[in-house]
Parts: C-alpha cells; sequence; structure tokens
C-alpha cells in the first residue's frame, strides 16, 4: 500500500491509524528510555504520543529522530522504488507493510 493509498479516507481510518497506534505502543512500552533520554534527542513524546496518523507520527518522530529533514524527504529516501532498477536477480521486496512486489 502506497503512502497515498494509506492516506484515502476508508484508509485513513482502519490502517493508518492502526499502523500510528502501534507504534505509538513501541514509544509508550520504551517511555522510561526516551524519558532519561528527553535532553539528547531531538523529539518531544509527549507530542509523538498525541500523533493520529502514521505521517503525524513520522513528522513527530522518525524524521527528528534520524534526521531527514522533511516527511517527504524521509519518504522518498525511505522508498525502495530508487533501488529496483539496480537489482539484477529475481526478488520480493517487502518495505514498511506494503504488499511485496516479484521481479
Amino acid at each position: 500500500i502506497s503512502r497515498q493509498q494509506l492516506e484515502q479516507p476508508l484508509r485513513l481510518v482502519t490502517i493508518n491509524h492502526y499502523l500510528a497506534k502501534n507504534l505509538k505502543s513501541v514509544v509508550r512500552n520504551n517511555l522510561s528510555v526516551f524519558k532519561a533520554a528527553e535532553n539528547d534527542i531531538p523529539v518531544n513524546i509527549d507530542y509523538v504520543l498525541q500523533a493520529k496518523t502514521l505521517r503525524d507520527f513520522d513528522i513527530r518522530f522518525t524524521v527528528p529522530m534520524f534526521g531527514y529533514g522533511t516527511w517527504q524527504n524521509y519518504y522518498e529516501l525511505a522508498s525502495v522504488k530508487r533501488r529496483l532498477a539496480h537489482i539484477k536477480i529475481p526478488y520480493l521486496a517487502l518495505n514498511a507493510g506494503e504488499i511485496g512486489r516479484a521481479v
């Protein structure tokens, strides 16, 4: 499922919110670690935990934590599409919960 598909109304309510909820769960389960490092990490954990969608989570956590600058830059750099032309043997690619693509 592409980013654009995840942001369609029905998927936004179902899959997108589910993914955001699970990512926030990972943060919540490690809250003591994040709170202990609060002054050393570039994110506001309370703000992260208010994310409603996957993009909200990425903007609030993934982008600043890993230095991507913008969510657009993160999505472009994390995408497998730039690497497809360089693969010379049959493969199955699974990327961030997307449906696999065989070539």
